[in-house]
């Protein structure tokens, strides 16, 4: 949840005061997870959520001193799914591999491709945007896989190649263009 106003949060922040947290440590990570549900205070959402927060503080050792380190973190997750489907370690697995997928599965296409943003937030923008994107980027690789020369491939990268595509592009763009009045 990224809106700190919303009234949800401000429930379960409230009620995890008068809860003590389960500990669990996995390796350098030490939790403390509240699992509170019930809530009703998220009117978008028609039925009862659940809340699980985890105060995690994971110890590393610095390579520059050599001296222990702790980094805290303050995670929030909401899900209908009840306490049978997904435990709460799973809640908390679940939660931090939803970020896995953004900055592993997305980098692709964020970092080397430059799908960085979405510019309209409706939802159906948002889907469309994302069709228009996976579209382009399979068939660019069909292109690159199908119709380049395997001698060729071995020499340049789809980076290269795409490069000299958009070269292509902005060159044609510029010799079509007016001349200036």
């Amino acid at each position: 949840m990224k809106n700190e106003n919303r009234d949800l949060l401000k429930d379960a922040r409230g009620l995890f005061e008068t809860h003590s947290p389960q500990r669990f440590i996995e390796s350098s990570t030490t939790r403390e997870i509240w699992d509170l549900q019930g809530f009703t205070t998220w009117p978008q959402v028609r039925q009862p959520v659940r809340v699980v927060r985890s105060r995690e503080t994971t110890t590393s050792r610095r390579q520059l001193d050599g001296q222990n380190h702790d980094q805290p973190a303050d995670w929030l997750w909401v899900t209908t799914l009840s306490v049978n489907r997904a435990s709460t370690p799973a809640v908390v697995n679940l939660g931090h591999a939803r970020w896995s997928i953004e900055n592993q599965g997305f980098n692709e296409t964020s970092n080397r491709w430059a799908a960085d943003h979405v510019y309209k937030h409706h939802p159906t923008a948002i889907l469309i945007f994302c069709l228009m994107t996976m579209l382009a980027f399979n068939l660019f690789y069909a292109f690159y896989c199908r119709n380049l020369q395997p001698a060729y491939r071995r020499r340049h990268d789809a980076q290269h190649v795409a490069r000299c595509l958009a070269s292509e592009i902005y060159q044609g763009l510029s010799e079509n263009r007016a001349p200036p009045c």
